[in-house]
């Protein structure tokens, strides 16, 4: 039990302030003086309140774990989609900087994180310090009265942080979710478009198939001393070509071309087809298939072609 040695009164186990004249036990040299307490809580609302707001660019920052990550589907949908080298670049590099993000925000250095980890280690080493004043001396006004007055501005910087913080974040996930609308509503848009391409070369390819079937069906009813018949199977054999079937024209040559007149010229149009698509073996097979021509010497020819 102490007792005061001004008063004689019983001082609390822990206080170090006498209830009834307000004398300090200073035997303890270890502890603070109140002075010394007060200097410490003045100190660190002077760093709480040197700690930056959230701001409206670093709110943007502390969302690159999402945007990131959804910008990497993006990309590779994109390149899903197009099959364009460029797409599947950017995805790769969206996906490091994904990790990069992720890593960041596991470590609470991304964005505002930083600054507000800084205010809740502040504030953890406020309270601690309260706490011991409290014990202390808490029965001086003026240590209670100081400290409930900083606590009070401390909690209002932390309205302040956590209403910015808000904003700051609602405005940016708007914007997100906009971006994201606009782009899948993009990639939907660019995915029927190059469906709709697709269909129509498609629809084209059959309609120029439909339209040498009824050309060779013409010639069937053509003998070789119809005048024009040679014509007719060099113009079959380019419209067969134009459709994009080249083995259709190699079919369509063997039967109806080979050992007649100006085969040569029919022969050339298929081998020119395949030179200019790169595709020299194709065209050397396809050579290979014409040992009935009209002069053998045409062969030679052919060959020239790709040489």
């Amino acid at each position: 039990m102490r007792v005061c040695p001004r008063c004689k009164e019983e001082m609390p186990v822990l206080s170090k302030i006498c209830p009834g004249c307000g004398y300090f036990d200073e035997s303890d040299e270890d502890s603070y003086t109140p002075t010394e307490f007060a200097n410490i809580l003045e100190k660190i609302l002077f760093e709480i309140k040197r700690i930056p707001e959230p701001s409206f660019l670093k709110g943007m920052s502390q969302l690159t774990f999402i945007i990131f990550p959804l910008l990497t589907v993006f990309m590779f949908a994109l390149a899903l989609i197009s099959e364009a080298g460029l797409f599947w670049i950017l995805g790769a590099l969206f996906l490091i900087f994904s990790i990069i993000a992720l890593v960041k925000k596991s470590k609470g250095t991304l964005g505002n994180d930083k600054f507000n980890k800084q205010f809740k280690e502040e504030k953890h080493a406020f309270e601690y310090y309260q706490r011991i004043a409290i014990r202390d001396f808490g029965k001086s006004r003026e240590v209670s009265k100081l400290a409930n007055e900083i606590e009070g501005m401390i909690l209002d910087i932390e309205q302040k942080r956590k209403k910015a913080s808000t904003q700051n974040m609602l405005i940016w996930a708007v914007i997100l979710i906009v971006v994201v609308v606009l782009a899948s509503g993009g990639t939907f848009q660019m995915d029927r478009a190059l469906n709709k391409v697709e269909d129509t070369v498609e629809e084209a390819m059959q309609k120029g198939s439909e339209s040498w079937q009824s050309a060779i069906d013409e010639l069937k009813g053509m003998s070789d001393s119809d005048f024009g018949v040679e014509q007719k199977r060099i113009d079959i054999t380019q419209m067969i070509l134009e459709a994009n079937a080249p083995e259709a024209a190699e079919t369509f040559f063997v039967d109806y071309c080979m050992g007649n007149r100006m085969d040569f010229e029919a022969a050339s149009l298929i081998v020119n087809y395949y030179k200019g698509k790169g595709e020299t073996e194709k065209a050397t097979q396809f050579i290979a298939k014409c040992s009935k021509m009209r002069y053998s010497s045409d062969l030679k020819k052919l060959k020239k072609i790709i040489e």
